[in-house]
This record gives C-alpha cells, sequence and structure tokens, in this order.
C-alpha cells in the first residue's frame, strides 16, 4: 500500500502535528509548569487516564513542548517506562540507572566535571539501596512506611516478595540506616544529603516521566510507587506519572485495605485527568486514519458516501471510544487491507464491506467466528427454495448475533444489515429476493456476494480462483486480439477460463470497443465445454461467452455492422461447437426480439447470413473425425437440418452409418443420458435411453436395426456395449406399440422395469 501504518494497536502519536483530539494545548500547559517549576522542593505530578486514552500521547506531546524551549528553560528528562523492563527483579537496578544516565551529563550550560560528580553520587546511593530488599520483612518498617499498622500476614507476604527481588529500597531514615552498616565508608543517610547537595545546585529541573504503570502486576505497581516515594523528597526532581488511577489504588489496597487512597494523596501534589474526549474527536481520528487508505484509487474504487455514513453512524460508532479503539481498528484493518492488495495494485475487497467486517472482527471476535455457518442466509444465494425456513434461519441468526454484548448489540445487527442486505430482510420478517443486484455486487466485491463471501473470512483468493488483478488485466486486454488469446490460453491451462469468463459477463456492459473484429473472433475460438445448471444457474461457459457477445454487439448502433462481424467471426474462428452455440443463441433471440432496445440483428437477410455462415461451417468440418466423434454431433446436425437445404445432412448421417464405427458414433451422439437419486440414498445412478424419433430425423430405423444386427458385440468396448444394449432396448420399446423416452416422461422405475 502506498501508506504506512504502524501495526501496533498502542502506537502513540509522537508530536504536536499529529494531535487530532486537540490535546496540544493541555499538553503546553503541563509542559511549562514542569519548565517553570523553580521551586527547590521535589514534584509529583499524576496524569490520570482509562486504558487506551491516549496518555503515551499526551506524554509525547508534553516531551516534545519541553524539547523545543530554550536551552536554560529545558528540563532534564528521563523517560522510564518500568513495563519494558523485563522481570521485577530489575526494576529497581533499571529505574536508578536510567535516571543515573541523565544525571551524568551536563545539564543546561555546567561543566562536564560537576556532571561527574553528580553522577558518581547517585551511583554510590543507588548501590546501597540495591542491598535493602531484606528490610521489607519487618512488619513494623513497612508500616511506617506507608502510614498505617502492620497489616500482619499480607504485609509479611509483600515483605517476602521484595526479599526474593532483592532489589526494592524502602524508604525512612530508619530503614534506610538500619542497612548503613553494610556500606564501607557511608551510611545510606549520608549517601542520600549528597545527592540532596548536587541536586540542589541544579538550575534546572530532572523531569522523570513514568508510563504504563497500569500494565504492571499489582505488587510491580507498588514497587514503583514506593521507588517514587523514596526519592521524591530530593530536590529540583519532578515526576510525571501516567497511569490508571484505579489500578494504582488497587495494587496499594492489597498492603492498605484502609488507606490506599489516602497513601497516594500523599506522594501525589498534582493530580490531573487526561482532557474527556468527545465522540466526535474520535470520529475525526479515525476518518483521518480510513482516509489516508481510501487515498489508494483502487481501494476507494467501490467507496459509496450514502453507505458509508449509514455504516458508521448507526453501527461502526459505538465501537469507538478511546483512541485505543482507533488505534487497534486501524492496524488491524491496515493489515488485512495488505493482505487484499494484489501485486498488480487492486484489491479483492469493497472498502466499506471491509470496514464493516473488520470491526466486526476486532470488537466482537465471538460474534464475526460464526458468520462464515450462516452463509446461505448473510448472501445472494437463490433463497425461495428456503421461504419455509424463515423462522429457522432468523433463529439461528439472532442466536449468534445476542454473542455480542448488550450495549453493542443494535449497532452489530446494523453493520450486519448493511454488510448483508438479506439478513435485514430476514430481520424484517421475510426473505431477500431481489436478484437484480447480482451484478453490480460481483462487481463491487461486496461481501454479500456468495462469490466474494469467503475471501472475507479466508483473508485470501484461493489459488483456484480467479484474482481481481487477473480479471482487471483481462478487461484491460479486450482491446487486443493477441493479448486477449494469449491470456484465455494461459488461464485455460490453469483451469480459470470458466471463472474468468464468468467474470468478464458480469462487466460485459463496460469493456471497451477499440478492435470489435478481433475480439469477437477470440471469444468465438474458445474451446469450452459444460451445459447450464438448473434454471440456467450456474451458466455454462458457453452462456457466459453469448451473453459477454450480446452485450459486445449491442454498443454497435448499425445492425448490418453487427450482422458482419458475427459472421466475420463465424468464418474464421477456431472453435465449431462454440460458434453453432453462439450462433443459435444469436438466431433464437433476434427470432424473439423483432423491436425495441433488445434487438441483436435484423429480420431478413442478416438472419439469414448468420445461417447460412453456420452452415457453411458445419458442412466444412464435417468431414473430420473430430466432426463425427463430437459430443454436439446431434446439435450440428439439427442446425444443418433446420438451416441448411435439401438432404444434406440426412445423406452424411446415412453415408456415416455404413460402417459399424460411425454406426456407433451416430448413436452416441443421439443418446440421452438420465440421473436419478433414489429415496435418502446419496449416490446419483446414471441411465441411458434413446428417443428413436430423433434419430428417425436423419436415417430410417430400418437401416439403424439393420446396423445394428451386424454389430459383432463381444469385439466392443464398455461404453459401445451399453450404447448398443440402450439401443435394442428402445427397437423392443417401439416392437411393443410404446412410446419413446423423453426426458421428461422418463423416470428411474420405467428404466430399470425392462
Amino acid at each position: 500500500m502506498s501508506q504506512v501504518f504502524k501495526l501496533s494497536a498502542d502506537a502513540p502519536i509522537e508530536t504536536q502535528a499529529s494531535d487530532l483530539l486537540g490535546r496540544a494545548g493541555f499538553a503546553a500547559s503541563c509542559a511549562e509548569a514542569i519548565a517553570n517549576w523553580q521551586d527547590g522542593a521535589s514534584l509529583v505530578i499524576a496524569i490520570w487516564g482509562d486504558w487506551g486514552s491516549g496518555k503515551s500521547s499526551l506524554k509525547n506531546l508534553i516531551v516534545e513542548n519541553l524539547g523545543g524551549r530554550e536551552e536554560y528553560r529545558r528540563p532534564a528528562i528521563v523517560q522510564f517506562n518500568p513495563w519494558q523492563v523485563i522481570n521485577a527483579d530489575q526494576l529497581l537496578s533499571a529505574f536508578f540507572g536510567e535516571i543515573g544516565k541523565v544525571l551524568e551529563r551536563p545539564i543546561g550550560k555546567e561543566n562536564m566535571k560537576a556532571a561527574e560528580i553528580r553522577g558518581a553520587t547517585w551511583k554510590a546511593y543507588s548501590s546501597a539501596l540495591s542491598i535493602g530488599g531484606s528490610i521489607a520483612k519487618s512488619g513494623s518498617l513497612l508500616a511506617g512506611l506507608i502510614g498505617t499498622p502492620a497489616a500482619g500476614a499480607s504485609v509479611y507476604a509483600a515483605g517476602e516478595a521484595m526479599e526474593r527481588a532483592a532489589k526494592i529500597a524502602k524508604e525512612g531514615a530508619e530503614g534506610l540506616e538500619a542497612r548503613a552498616k553494610t556500606i564501607p565508608t557511608k551510611s545510606v543517610s549520608e549517601l542520600k544529603a549528597e545527592v540532596t547537595g548536587v541536586l540542589k545546585s541544579l538550575r534546572q529541573p530532572v523531569l522523570v516521566v513514568l508510563d504504563d504503570l497500569d500494565r504492571l502486576t499489582a505488587p510491580e505497581i507498588r514497587q514503583m510507587i514506593q521507588l517514587v516515594k523514596a526519592t521524591a523528597d530530593f530536590p529540583h526532581l519532578v515526576y510525571l506519572i501516567l497511569a490508571r488511577r484505579e489500578s494504582v489504588v488497587h495494587a496499594l489496597k492489597e498492603i492498605a485495605p484502609d488507606t490506599a487512597e489516602e497513601f497516594l494523596e500523599k506522594i501525589v501534589q498534582v493530580p490531573l485527568h487526561i482532557p474527556r474526549i468527545r465522540q466526535s474527536q474520535i470520529a475525526r481520528l479515525l476518518t483521518s486514519a480510513l482516509d489516508r487508505l481510501l487515498a489508494d484509487p483502487n481501494f476507494a474504487k467501490h467507496f459509496d458516501q450514502e453507505r458509508w455514513v449509514s455504516l458508521y453512524r448507526d453501527g461502526m460508532e459505538a465501537f469507538f471510544e478511546t483512541p485505543r479503539d482507533v488505534n487497534r481498528y486501524v492496524s488491524s484493518l491496515a493489515f488485512h487491507a495488505g493482505v487484499f492488495r494484489s501485486k498488480g495494485g487492486h484489491y479483492e475487497v469493497n472498502a466499506i464491506d471491509l470496514f464493516g467486517i473488520e470491526t466486526l472482527r476486532v470488537f466482537t471476535p465471538a460474534f464475526y467466528e460464526r458468520l462464515p455457518e450462516l452463509r446461505s442466509i448473510l448472501t445472494d444465494q437463490i433463497v425461495w427454495t428456503r421461504e419455509h425456513r424463515k423462522a429457522q434461519d432468523l433463529a439461528r441468526l439472532t442466536t449468534v448475533l445476542n454473542l455480542v454484548e448488550e450495549r453493542r448489540r443494535a449497532s452489530a445487527r446494523h453493520i450486519l444489515e448493511v454488510l448483508f442486505p438479506p439478513a435485514a430482510a430476514l430481520f424484517a420478517g421475510h426473505h431477500f429476493s431481489d436478484t437484480s443486484q447480482e451484478t453490480a455486487w460481483v462487481i463491487g466485491l461486496r461481501i454479500a456476494s456468495e462469490r466474494q463471501f469467503e475471501r472475507y473470512f479466508g483473508l485470501s483468493v484461493p489459488s483456484d480462483e480467479l484474482s481481481e488483478d487477473e480479471l482487471q488485466s483481462l478487461l484491460a486486454k479486450m482491446s487486443d486480439r493477441v493479448a486477449l488469446q494469449a491470456s484465455f490460453a494461459d488461464l485455460h491451462s490453469r483451469g480459470l477460463l470458466e471463472q474468468a469468463l464468468s467474470g468478464l459477463d458480469y462487466h460485459r456492459f463496460g469493456i471497451v470497443r477499440t478492435d470489435p473484429a478481433g475480439v469477437l473472433l477470440a471469444l468465438f475460438s474458445l474451446d469450452v465445454h459444460g451445459k447450464d445448471g438448473f434454471f440456467l444457474v450456474p451458466f455454462s461457459p458457453r452462456t457466459h461467452i453469448w451473453r459477454i457477445v450480446y452485450a459486445y454487439l449491442r454498443e454497435e448502433a448499425s445492425l448490418s455492422e453487427r450482422a458482419k462481424l458475427f459472421v466475420s467471426a463465424l468464418r474464421t474462428a477456431g472453435d465449431l461447437a462454440t460458434c453453432v452455440g453462439i450462433a443459435q443463441r444469436a438466431v433464437t433471440h433476434s427470432d424473439t426480439h423483432t423491436s425495441g432496445p433488445d434487438v441483436l440483428l435484423a429480420q431478413g437477410k442478416d438472419i439469414a447470413k448468420v445461417k447460412a455462415a453456420t452452415v457453411s461451417r458445419i458442412k466444412k468440418e464435417s468431414s473430420s473425425v473430430a466432426f463425427r466423434e463430437a459430443d454436439e454431433l446431434q446439435s450440428w446436425l439439427q442446425v444443418w437440418k433446420a438451416w441448411g437445404r435439401g438432404n444434406e445432412p440426412q445423406e452424411w448421417a446415412k453415408a456415416l452409418c455404413r460402417s459399424s464405427a460411425g454406426f456407433l458414433s451416430f448413436l452416441r451422439a443421439f443418446r440421452t443420458i438420465a440421473h436419478s437419486q433414489g429415496g435418502s440414498s446419496p449416490i446419483t445412478k446414471e441411465h441411458e435411453f434413446f428417443a428413436l424419433a430423433s434419430l428417425e430425423e436423419f436415417v430410417d430405423i430400418s437401416v439403424l436395426r439393420a446396423q445394428a444386427a451386424k454389430l459383432k458385440v463381444y469385439k466392443l468396448g464398455d461404453d459401445e456395449r451399453r450404447i448398443a444394449s440402450s439401443f435394442q432396448k428402445a427397437l423392443r420399446r417401439r416392437d411393443s406399440c410404446q412410446p419413446d423416452y423423453t426426458i421428461l416422461s422418463w423416470t428411474w422405475e420405467e428404466a430399470t422395469s425392462r
């Protein structure tokens, strides 16, 4: 993607330029107060805020503001994030170590020697404290530290934890001096006094920023608060704590159940609360990120402003309450948008649908994970057969929706209704029946399209499916016959030609017409097979070609020019089956649409030219072995008979039947194969029969009977034996004065009873 996103839900803003919540003013006020702190005493400031409310971003704004001040008004800054320390045992050394790194460098315009003395003094003091862990086991000492009576076993347990860490310094003169004997030369009190002296000489404060305290465990939070208390009386030392107040109080309650809040108040002199965020600010934060994604025209290709407004206002908005919610969502969204971006820069999904489904994925994972099992309810599948299951489908949908917490359930439902109109219809008490939207949904890459649904949950286009990149590339080649034919050949070799034709079918009214003759030639030359499904769903590849050809020719205003293009393709294209099939559909359509906007070819000479060109192709190909062995032989003979002159197809068929091989080829072409599935059995059975009347249109039955009698059945292959047997069965049926089977009158019982 052209835009780079930080893939982290907790990525705070770094500078005022990124401030979309209007907090720069608050940050500037805080920075001003810190920079102007001239009191010799220390200062502890706390900015309280809930998780995800933007505390770290506010901290960065404060630090940025301070860093931009004149040198003499710029405090030395120590940024310490205890959450990034590997374990509790290292908290003490990391805390003093980070402060020491700043103190041993010149602050303001002082010389290096002063900084070195200060650094060495601080290091000696911190080294003395590092051995103070065992003091914490004294219940009276710990109680004195927090200003409350000893808390018995709980206090002792806390002390044990600190002793194991062997890092926690206990504050108070009694605790420090109790361990002074372990320092060879100076007591902790003396070292502390020296630190006070070197810090007192500073002209600027030292700011110690403590972020993410609320991410620590309760014992670790207590350790950090005790460290602040142990050093908070040093001059010119200013602490800025950013945390969730409830988390800190909860941690302190474990050792001071009744006085935790009072203890915290004694430590924090300036308690502040992060400015409240308005919903409009959250919206601005989110839309700013989405705009960066939509800056890519390929991603914004199918963006519908009206749909987006409905999706956000009544659906998505309820899920975004804090900056962290936005960051979590945008990080995940940017990642998945990148997953759906193909090498050519096209996207396999609709931007708005991705926005909506990503909201459900991030904030209601249990609900999202159940959606794939509701595919038949949510997509544009044919649903008239499900009418009697409305109540059951609604119950299934409602059960899954109830996985969303109640306060957000209505919003999740609205997202579902915007993404999946069939779900909206079901909630309204009926099934979705608007089939006119299918093309728009496929072209628009909508999640509600059965064709697109799985990719939103599989997070990719399967290797056996045509990508949007390839489809757009194919559409671009519809003005270059050579490139188009090469693409068709490549797609055919990969088993993707049928999908490509289906995709072109959906885009058929938007194809560029710069080489109509070449495009028609490429389409008519395609060697495709397959039959239309039940009620033409799904379409066969040849039907897709016909629909593309029809839409393509409709763009040509002149009817005579249409006929000219059509006839030219018929005469020169490579595949006879496709040529005849498209010609049949064109003639049938023209016979039923003689006026109005749906007219394709003019009645009279234009239709006659198409028929003549088709018969000419059939006659030309009829001398080949491939012609007589083709599955379409019956159809070709019928077209030849209907559109040709004289008895040419009958004479050709009679000549074919003079040999046993030709006779069997003729029978094979006229054989009807039906399928049945009895009762509850999942096994589909195949059955063959002949309608003798169809054969008699070309060869007299007596000739066929005589030829059948000459067959040496024992020399035939399995398929040829079945053909011969089915033909004999049809003859016996004729001899017993029973009518021929037809595809409608045939039944499994009739077929197996004889």
